[in-house]
């Protein structure tokens, strides 16, 4: 079952010397609609979360001062001693090309005071 506005290709031949190539209306369509998130963190390695809209297609995450942070798609992860990525300073976390549908993004600081900046297009 495809999502709402998704398509569905079938892979003909697993030949590499075959060429497949894309139509434009088969692309997973970039949101146009922008939302930005601020959430201050005011406990380090404490677990904060945002629900993202329907039909996220884009996500960028970081900490507005470069400081690293972890984050999953699963409450309790984040403190948790698995289940969770690190994301480095001065690295923004970029996801795109992906449609989600009632999913939380949760994360939390390695120090405390942070604010986490949250850029969804819709």
């Amino acid at each position: 079952t495809a999502q709402p506005g998704a398509s569905i290709t079938y892979i003909i031949s697993q030949n590499p010397d075959t060429r497949f190539n894309m139509l434009e209306d088969e692309r997973v369509a970039v949101g146009t609609v922008p939302h930005i998130y601020d959430v201050t963190m005011t406990l380090g390695n404490e677990e904060y979360s945002q629900l993202l809209p329907p039909a996220t297609s884009y996500l960028k995450t970081t900490l507005t001062d470069g400081t690293p942070y972890k984050f999953a798609f699963e409450k309790g992860k984040v403190t948790g001693p698995s289940g969770f990525i690190y994301q480095p300073a001065d690295i923004p976390f970029v996801l795109e090309g992906m449609r989600f549908f009632g999913k939380t993004f949760y994360f939390a600081s390695v120090a405390a005071g942070k604010k986490m900046s949250i850029l969804v297009l819709q």
